[in-house]
């Protein structure tokens, strides 16, 4: 019986052997590209980091940074500065502080790569916003209004909590948004668009499971691009799908540069303390 199985085992090798076939594979299909990461935000300067992208099989745990690029930053179409070269720690950092209500664009060229370009827009800040938070046997629920800026269509809602140790983090709690059923969660972040009150006043009630009453909490409230709310939205469902199973659908992040890779996306805060 053993000599039996040691031949059909023989006789499997041999068949799988038979079948193997080498291919070629070409891990870069791609050249490699210029990738741009810069947040415009009003009253703050443009910083922004220049790196190189990587293959398919390369490793991801370091990025090679690009200082010696050409870097040219527009407002609504007109030059308002140049960089020749990273100036600040491997960085880009320009001297004019930017305003809302203004498309950004961005034109990088370096004699070994293809020029990229990217254009956003840095929308008003939302204007009189206020939380009032109602504590219920542990739970609470933080009525949240604010006015919808006539130009900001996409906002990101985050809840803070002050740690007297660590300082501002983000709340521990998972929340909902009321009532906001197209809204998109991803870790403690909420995403929503202005549908159902567009340039009017804005009211919504978050609703945290669990509230334990020490320290304070505030809400930020982030108006912003359209490029920065799929970029964010993107990243993060990237990330949460990293290790969850070999079945797991690939998530593509969002990116609005051209000849290139990475994001140039707008946004503006406004912060308000929650009312208990």
């Amino acid at each position: 019986m053993n000599k039996i199985y040691i031949s059909l085992l023989l006789i499997g090798i041999s068949a799988c052997d038979s079948l193997r076939k080498e291919v070629d594979f070409e891990s870069d299909q791609y050249p490699t590209s210029l990738v741009i990461s810069a947040f415009p935000t009003i009253g703050d300067s443009l910083n922004s980091s220049i790196s190189l992208s990587k293959g398919t099989l390369d490793a991801i745990s370091s990025f090679d940074n690009v200082t010696n690029a050409k870097f040219k930053l527009f407002e609504n179409g007109n030059l308002i500065q140049e960089l020749n070269g990273a100036n600040v720690n491997e960085n880009y950092l320009f001297n004019e502080d930017l305003s809302s209500n203004n498309f950004y664009q961005i034109e990088v060229s370096h004699p070994d790569f293809r020029t990229i370009s990217a254009e956003t827009f840095v929308p008003v800040p939302v204007q009189n916003l206020t939380a009032i938070g109602t504590v219920d046997n542990d739970e609470l629920t933080i009525e949240i209004s604010f006015d919808d800026s006539p130009n900001a269509e996409f906002y990101r809602l985050v809840i803070m909590e002050q740690d007297f140790i660590t300082g501002w983090e983000t709340n521990s709690q998972y929340f909902d948004i009321d009532p906001f059923e197209g809204t998109s969660y991803y870790y403690r972040d909420g995403f929503f668009t202005d549908e159902g009150f567009r340039d009017g006043r804005a009211s919504l009630d978050v609703d945290l499971s669990y509230f334990s009453g020490n320290g304070e909490l505030k809400v930020v409230l982030i108006a912003c691009s359209e490029d920065y709310f799929n970029y964010f939205k993107s990243r993060f469902a990237w990330e949460e799908s990293d290790g969850a199973g070999p079945f797991t659908e690939p998530v593509q992040i969002y990116t609005n540069v051209t000849n290139g890779l990475g994001i140039l996306a707008g946004y503006s805060i406004t912060e308000a303390a929650v009312e208990l």
